[in-house]
């Protein structure tokens, strides 16, 4: 599992080359969305999110303890999300979920295709909302 909390996150995971760049596009738009709704003071390169939440990237094989790092108890199999959308970053599908934690924390999990068990999947696939809504783009 990948956990974003900053640029300085998002530029690791580009110089790795582990995730999509379209993903990571998607992710660091995300973050820097909730940096203007509530970095006041802050420059978006030192703002991190780890007071309001997180983001976090499943890989295949991730277990119960990567579940326990970001704050979830369970797997997503046994966790009800409050949102489910589904997007196809650089021709990769990636199901968005999100948590919500209280009032001023969320959890953002990225699960590409193939990362869970087809069950676990196919229910993704049947809550997902087509496609996640980009930033960038969306308007209330």
């Amino acid at each position: 599992m990948y956990v974003v909390y900053s640029l300085a996150d998002l530029r690791c995971l580009r110089q790795a080359r582990v995730v999509p760049g379209a993903l990571l596009d998607q992710i660091e738009a995300n973050l820097r969305d909730v940096h203007r709704i509530i970095g006041d003071g802050v420059t978006v390169e030192d703002f991190t999110m780890e007071e309001c939440g997180l983001t976090a990237i499943l890989q295949p094989g991730d277990g119960p303890g990567a579940y326990r790092l970001i704050g979830l108890p369970d797997a997503v199999a046994e966790t009800r999300p409050e949102w489910v959308g589904r997007g196809d970053y650089g021709g990769d599908v990636v199901y968005q979920v999100i948590y919500l934690r209280g009032n001023d924390r969320a959890i953002s999990l990225f699960v590409p295709v193939g990362a869970l068990d087809a069950g676990t999947e196919e229910r993704l696939a049947t809550e997902a909302i087509l496609p996640a809504p980009n930033p960038e783009t969306h308007t209330d």
